[in-house]
């Protein structure tokens, strides 16, 4: 609740959600919706891409479509009555030297952060943050073998019988 608030604030511009936030929400701020996987059901599509036009606005909505949705899209289009409009086909190739180049991009954006007083100290905190969490996990991996340690030990005093014994084989008899 406390991400939906922030982006009704304004303070988040993005808001990734389920069908959940297709009915009863209302958000007038939204001016697109994005359609990764295309609703089975038409009046959930309709409910969805409804959030960009509260009282009168209006807003947009890009859905990703495969072979597999056609059938889904003409029902759509039937209940609304309005053709959906093509943007064109994904093009694998641009798409994977798109992703090179925000790979690219973001490979010298951490370079150039890290070399910032900004980043040095974002890299320090992370450093002291880890050497607590270290220390926490060593004391209890320290505490389980402690008591493991103990424990085998009293399993090693106890015969079958379940009689105490003292027994020591490194003990030299005189």
């Amino acid at each position: 609740m406390e991400t939906l608030r922030k982006f009704k604030a304004g303070s988040l511009s993005i808001l990734l959600t389920t069908d959940v936030a297709s009915r009863g929400l209302d958000i007038p701020s939204v001016r697109l919706v994005v359609n990764y996987d295309l609703p089975l059901q038409p009046n959930t599509y309709i409910h969805r891409v409804g959030r960009t036009a509260r009282l009168g606005k209006k807003g947009s909505s890009i859905s990703f479509i495969t072979q597999n949705d056609i059938e889904s899209v003409h029902r759509v289009e039937a209940l609304t009555k309005k053709q959906m409009k093509s943007i064109g086909e994904i093009n694998d190739k641009l798409i994977k030297h798109d992703l090179l180049t925000v790979e690219t991009n973001k490979s010298v954006a951490a370079v150039l952060f890290s070399e910032t007083e900004l980043g040095k100290q974002s890299r320090k905190e992370k450093q002291q943050r880890m050497e607590k969490f270290k220390w926490k996990g060593d004391d209890r991996r320290r505490e389980k073998e402690k008591q493991q340690g103990q424990q085998q030990q009293q399993e090693n005093k106890e015969d079958k019988s379940g009689i105490q014994t003292d027994f020591n084989p490194n003990m030299k008899l005189t």
